[in-house]
């Protein structure tokens, strides 16, 4: 049962892994630089959860402000983001998305 999340969470990432093989490629390709700081960080986090894991049980938010409201969107940099990432098919996506749900752009 020790090992339970831990066979949970390697299944996740294998699935999440070959499930991303045939998505399109970004405009702007990530770095191999980002790519080894952010895989550094990972296992930081994950080597230090099993040092050091008083450290890793505190609440980040007090249990009040758990479940506060989030505004439903920030559409200014998230759609400048994916304009600028995906500039061919994310207006496709959008015209889509506002024939399905109208209301929503």
């Amino acid at each position: 049962m020790n090992y339970a999340f831990e066979a949970l969470w390697g299944a996740w990432l294998l699935f999440g892994l070959a499930s991303a093989r045939g998505n399109k490629q970004a405009a702007t390709p990530t770095g191999l630089r980002w790519r080894f700081t952010a895989l550094a960080a990972i296992l930081i986090v994950l080597l230090g959860s099993r040092q050091f894991p008083e450290y890793f049980q505190h609440r980040l938010l007090p249990p009040s402000a758990a479940w506060m409201p989030v505004p439903a969107r920030a559409p200014s940099a998230e759609e400048a983001l994916l304009t600028r990432q995906f500039p061919d098919a994310y207006l496709r996506h959008q015209r889509r998305v506002t024939a399905i749900i109208p209301f929503l752009y």
